[in-house]
């Protein structure tokens, strides 16, 4: 498991994670060092935290979630990109994709008004 890397690409500490387990820091660190294992209950909790799958978090790889032959080159390196982001930045890309969208609806309005007006 990655547990140190989606702590730090998050901005935790250890200690902040211990607290939402609601456990003791070294028993949290000794997760990240792989000398204890969490439960099913405590990965689905980490997961949330994260907002990232089980499959995420226990490094499983999981094609079937999206068939990559049905995506452009383009798409999947904005997939490539998104895992690299964390949670804010994710939140940012979210609200300018929507504004990009919004864009465009008033873009093809604008167009559609305008062959109307001939």
């Amino acid at each position: 498991m990655k547990l140190k890397e989606f702590r730090l690409k998050n901005n935790y500490k250890q200690q902040d994670i211990a607290k939402l387990l609601k456990i003791s820091k070294s028993g949290y660190g000794f997760y990240e060092s792989g000398r204890n294992e969490p439960n099913v209950k405590t990965l689905c909790k980490l997961a949330d935290i994260y907002h990232i799958t089980l499959d995420e978090l226990v490094g499983r790889d999981h094609p079937n979630i999206i068939d990559k032959g049905l995506l452009s080159d383009t798409e999947l390196s904005i997939f490539d990109i998104m895992k690299n982001l964390n949670n804010k930045n994710i939140e940012k890309l979210e609200a300018y994709a929507q504004a990009l969208i919004q864009t465009q609806i008033d873009e093809e309005q604008i167009i559609k008004n305008l062959k109307g007006v001939k």
